[in-house]
């Protein structure tokens, strides 16, 4: 990355083999970045071969150092694709679209609790999308006459007067012209 974090620098692309030195879960790296230990003593271990198992002690500053950078990384990203053309983030943030669940011992679902949305969720959410961006950018270099792009075109505003609407007589403001304002309202309307 360039050192203002705009521009990826070089890419490399091959066959490999991930090994991690701490299959975290999002809330263990989340603890790590909330200056936390990972490891939270009221929850039994994982399942063998699942992620979320004790982190090493001595790998939590290099881990908290590295989770910082690529959140820091993160958060322009986002800034930077909002500012040019206002992207739309239509997940339900805290308010738990997705659900967790809590295994007994043999794996069996014995707790369903919403999931809270943490910064680190959308930390790795960012960098799939400039992972996908890089992967994209390399399969149209190598096949550019086969190769196929989904663009999602521009927001019609014109669909949203029922909505707009409806939340103007609940006393929300809503606007649906462009990607830009789209998003705002959203965000807005969260609150």
């Amino acid at each position: 990355m360039s050192a203002d974090l705009r521009e990826v620098k070089s890419t490399w692309y091959g066959r490999t083999v991930i090994h991690n030195c701490a299959a975290m879960t999002y809330d263990q790296a989340d603890r790590i970045l909330q200056g936390k230990s990972p490891d939270d003593p009221r929850q039994s271990p994982p399942p063998p071969l699942t992620a979320g198992g004790p982190v090493d002690a001595t790998l939590v500053p290099s881990l908290r150092k590295d989770l910082g950078i690529l959140t820091r990384l993160a958060r322009k990203l986002r800034n930077d694709r909002e500012a040019i053309g206002g992207a739309v983030d239509l997940s339900s943030g805290d308010r738990g679209s997705e659900l967790k669940f809590t295994l007994d011992d043999n794996g069996n679902p014995t707790r369903v609790v919403p999931k809270t949305e943490r910064e680190i969720h959308r930390t790795v959410a960012e960098l799939m999308i400039l992972a996908n961006g890089c992967v994209a950018t390399r399969i149209h270099g190598a096949f550019p006459d086969v190769s196929l792009l989904r663009v999602h075109g521009a927001v019609d505003g014109d669909r949203f007067e029922d909505l707009e609407a409806a939340l103007k007589s609940g006393g929300l403001r809503f606007d649906g012209r462009d990607n830009r304002s789209l998003a705002r309202s959203l965000r807005d309307a969260r609150g």
